[in-house]
């Protein structure tokens, strides 16, 4: 086991090569960098990657030196933007190798990974419960008064005289009439 101090270090080198990461993928999908920020951060990620393989037993030096070997054609943000689209992708893969190989706790990423689809499934199951426990309430509250609004209109109708019922019928087709004119005038 690693003393915590030395675990420290290992998870700030592995932030730092995650920053150099996302540099080298915005460089693949053709975005640039400040060279100065980069030369800083390359620096920052050769110095931390020396300074463990020094401090550290042999098991873990062959992953440091590893890890500086993997930066070292890339000493300025120029030899990032020359190089093609592949390469700085299969760079970014080797380098995120590297990265799960500096996490000590694969098995909490792996977590970590699951936890916001898991999430948004219980949210999407939650909206959906209460859509749909708003859906029946609403939905037989609508129903039912439909239901009664059907039923009185359907008894006034059963009450009216010949007379009334050509009248009413007179007065839909007029207002029909006056919307399809309407509708006309305006085209």
């Amino acid at each position: 086991m690693q003393p915590p101090d030395d675990s420290k270090k290992r998870r700030e080198l592995r932030r730092c090569l995650e920053r150099w990461r996302t540099v080298v993928e915005r460089h693949a999908r053709g975005l640039r960098s400040d060279s100065r920020k980069y030369a800083v951060l390359y620096g920052e990620v050769v110095r931390r990657c020396r300074a463990l393989a020094a401090a550290s037993g042999e098991e873990h030096k062959a992953l440091y030196e590893d890890v500086e070997k993997l930066l070292q054609p890339w000493l300025t943000s120029e030899a990032l933007t020359r190089a093609e689209k592949d390469i700085l992708i299969e760079v970014s893969q080797r380098c995120r190798q590297a990265e799960r190989s500096l996490d000590g706790r694969l098995w909490l990423r792996v977590g970590r990974r699951w936890v916001r689809p898991v999430l948004r499934i219980l949210f999407i199951g939650t909206v959906g419960g209460l859509l749909g426990w708003a859906w029946h309430q609403w939905g037989t509250l609508l129903h039912n008064t439909f239901k009664g609004a059907r039923f009185e209109i359907t008894m006034a109708l059963g009450r009216l005289g010949i007379g009334e019922r050509w009248i009413l019928g007179g007065a839909i087709v007029i207002a029909i009439a006056i919307l399809v004119l309407s509708r006309t005038a305006k085209n």
